[in-house]
C-alpha cells in the first residue's frame, strides 16, 4: 500500500513542479511584465517592484519547479523504502 501512495505522491510532485515551474511562475512573470508595460503605454504608475518582481519569477522559473518536484519525489521514495 505504502508503494502506491508513494508512486502516487511522486507523480503528483511531478505534476505540482510543473504547475508552479511553468503556469505560476513563468507564465504569472511574462503576464506580470505585459501588464506593466501596458500600464506604462497608459499613463498609470508603475512600480519598479512589479517589473523586477516579474523578471525574478521568470528567472526562478525552473528553481521553484525543481524543488518543488525533488521534495515530494524524495518523500514518495521514503515511502516505497519504507514498505520494504
Amino acid at each position: 500500500m505504502k508503494t502506491i501512495i508513494g508512486i502516487l505522491v511522486m507523480i503528483f510532485g511531478a505534476v505540482l513542479g510543473l504547475y508552479l515551474g511553468v503556469y505560476v511562475m513563468f507564465i504569472g512573470g511574462i503576464v506580470d511584465l505585459i501588464n506593466s508595460i501596458k500600464d506604462l503605454t497608459n499613463s498609470i504608475d508603475v512600480s519598479a517592484y512589479t517589473i523586477a518582481f516579474g523578471i525574478a519569477k521568470i528567472i526562478l522559473a525552473s528553481f521553484v519547479g525543481c524543488i518543488s518536484f525533488y521534495i515530494t519525489l524524495v518523500f514518495g521514495i521514503s515511502l516505497i523504502a519504507s514498505d520494504k
